[in-house]
């Protein structure tokens, strides 16, 4: 978000907002402002109200701990499709004795390595502006993070290398990037399921904001 942007919204909303990056809490990397009241400190130069929300706690989960263990096979990509992804044959996708090939960055740089924020993006072709593939063509390593959900994915999601072989992310494999519980029953087809949760909030990071209402709140309930 623009400087001015985030600005413009602050001074309407009455605060200034919290970036919480849902890696924290998901598989997911989805830096986030979050515009809340619930806990707040004066900040700055001119003492402007900001949301003091903490960080929560790293529970440091990858794409590969959200993975179904059964997928149909609609879900996985053909190798005429692999090829036209990768440029590459598809035995180029394939580890190595356990190791991943020559991997890089899908935004060209690591986010952060210590607390494995990574997005490792493992095709290399380079179709967008001769530097990477267009988001719904890139292949990601299980053992890093996703990259944020986005409504488009209700046309492909993005795709994801295991036991050498290439799909795309389940529906049931998002809402887990957005932490959306297990017992919740999504009445709508796939490609609703998709889109809401690209345009949606990730459930954990919201819990932990709503963690800080004042207990006085609780007890007038």
């Amino acid at each position: 978000m623009r400087k001015q942007c985030l600005r413009i919204i602050s001074e309407n909303v009455g605060v200034y907002p919290v970036l919480i990056n849902s890696a924290l809490v998901s598989a997911q990397n989805r830096d986030r402002y979050y515009w809340s009241n619930i806990r707040t400190k004066r900040a700055g130069l001119f003492g402007e109200l900001h949301t003091d929300i903490p960080q929560p706690a790293d529970r440091g989960i990858v794409l590969r701990d959200i993975l179904e263990s059964e997928v149909d096979g609609k879900y996985f990509i053909s190798g005429a499709t692999l090829k036209r992804l990768s440029n590459l044959p598809k035995t180029a996708f394939l580890s190595v004795n356990g190791k991943a090939p020559a991997q890089r960055s899908s935004t060209g740089r690591s986010l952060d390595k210590k607390h494995n924020y990574q997005i490792v993006q493992l095709n290399p072709s380079t179709e967008s502006q001769g530097t990477q593939p267009y988001q719904q063509n890139r292949v990601y390593d299980v053992n890093y993070k996703s990259p944020a959900l986005m409504a488009e994915m209700s046309c492909c999601s993005c795709a994801i290398l295991r036991n050498e072989s290439t799909r795309r992310l389940t529906p049931t494999e998002c809402a887990r990037l957005q932490t959306v519980p297990a017992w919740y029953r999504w009445d709508c087809s796939d490609t609703q399921e998709y889109k809401m949760l690209g345009n949606g909030w990730t459930i954990e990071v919201i819990k932990h904001i709503l963690s800080y209402l004042p207990k006085e709140f609780f007890n007038k309930q």
